[in-house]
């Protein structure tokens, strides 16, 4: 493509007091080796002035379209914003501290007209800023998954490495008939709208690296309790609805270890680990998640999961129950996500966990009183179970539980008390750990 052949590209990036990176950011948009590109900048309320006042004047300086939102408005919204506002006929969208790559638009765009895409996936490579080191991601895997036309299912069940929105750029009709609704609909900007798109557009997959993440003490992704709701609202809305237990449990996992690898709470470590162990059943998940409770010290995993045990050996021995629990209003899959957000912002401490473990009841409540299966009903109340710590809380769910038939409930029950029970022994590792 030469001359005026060349389309108009518009990259788009969301701003938030991002001033300590921002130029770095919009000058690897101006160095792109394709030249037919505008930029659009969405200025989210930034409460910091010098922030405000710095995101205005590189806009003169360096001639970029900038919208500023009177209140703040959150990601997706942003997001959506800036594509109504913007005319390109692709859209590519960039974070305020990231980098791409000079060829990265010019490959892509290249890649899309020659194999008639809908839209490109491009790697990235990671940089750190302390250091000064960069890191490539290993991309065989996901090349191979995009390949094989599996990419959608795939990622109804967990992210794959090197799909991000940073290194996507599509035509202007995928914004416009599918991401915008779903940046202005899920919590998520990103994980939706990438199953969405392989789930319905021809698209692509460059090995790259042709953008970098940048790695600092700023970084969004840091406060990783914040994103447990969204990562859970979009498994349990998507998953199909007898993989849903499996997806959430493997986001509960996930947190599990990112908590540990961050020197969190070994309660809250302990019971989101125990949580994923009651709602998935892959070997997999569990040996992921085994491993995370082994690096805990013996005292505290062995008296949640005795107790947790002991108390599941007494629904074994109960009859079946009627369940006298109102749980018309309760929580469903739609709204799980949501309703783990406003916990995580309301709550401090192993009381958040807590909390969500309530809601947890509160979805398998719903989930029975609507005919779902036996399977999911206990499991969502076993993860329940697992994250609370009030004894009251925990007798209702356990009423739940045997309100299940017997023949339902005892073989899955059993099978998960043995799990706990294997934890609830010290190991070697744990013994001699400092």
């Amino acid at each position: 493509m030469t001359g005026n052949e060349r389309p108009l590209v518009s990259v788009i990036i969301p701003y938030y007091n991002g001033r300590r990176f921002v130029r770095e950011a919009v000058q690897s948009v101006l160095d792109q080796t394709h030249d037919s590109i505008e930029i659009v900048v969405v200025d989210d309320a930034s409460p910091d002035k010098e922030d405000s006042d710095y995101i205005g004047k590189l806009a003169d300086e360096l001639g970029f379209k900038l919208i500023r939102h009177s209140a703040n408005k959150g990601i997706g919204r942003t997001l959506a914003d800036a594509v109504e506002a913007s005319s390109g006929d692709f859209i590519a969208e960039l974070s305020q501290d990231d980098l791409y790559k000079p060829e990265k638009i010019e490959r892509q765009l290249d890649e899309l007209t020659t194999n008639d895409l809908d839209a490109v996936y491009a790697a990235g490579d990671v940089l750190d800023h302390n250091s000064g080191q960069f890191r490539n991601r290993n991309t065989a895997r996901t090349k191979e998954i995009v390949e094989s036309g599996t990419a959608a299912e795939r990622l109804k069940h967990q992210n794959l490495p090197c799909i991000s929105m940073q290194g996507l750029l599509a035509k202007r009709s995928v914004f416009e008939n599918d991401v915008i609704g779903i940046w202005r609909d899920y919590l998520l900007d990103d994980w939706p709208v990438n199953i969405r798109l392989f789930e319905r557009y021809r698209v692509g997959f460059v090995e790259g690296p042709l953008w970098t993440s940048r790695t600092h003490g700023q970084n969004t992704s840091v406060n990783i309790c914040k994103w447990l709701g969204p990562q859970i609202e979009v498994v349990a809305r998507m998953a199909p609805e007898h993989l849903r237990a499996e997806a959430v449990g493997n986001r509960i996992s996930s947190m599990a270890r990112r908590l540990l690898k961050q020197q969190g709470s070994s309660d809250q470590i302990i019971r989101l680990a125990f949580a994923g162990l009651m709602l998935t059943e892959s070997r997999q998940q569990h040996t992921k998640a085994t491993r995370v409770l082994d690096k805990i010290p013996s005292g505290k995993r062995k008296a949640i999961a005795a107790s947790k045990a002991d108390l599941l050996e007494s629904i074994l021995a109960s009859p079946q129950q009627e369940n006298t629990q109102q749980t018309s209003t309760g929580t469903g899959w739609e709204d799980l996500g949501r309703s783990i957000a406003g916990i995580v912002l309301t709550h401090e401490g192993d009381r958040k966990i807590h909390e969500i473990g309530r809601v947890f009841s509160s979805l398998a409540g719903t989930i029975e009183s609507k005919g779902g299966s036996a399977d999911q009903v206990i499991r969502v109340a076993l993860a329940a179970l697992m994250l609370m710590s009030d004894h009251h809380d925990e007798i209702m769910v356990a009423d739940l539980m045997r309100s299940v038939g017997v023949e339902d409930r005892n073989e899955l029950i059993s099978r998960k008390i043995r799990i706990l029970r294997a934890r609830s022994r010290p190991t070697l590792k744990s013994i001699f750990r400092v």
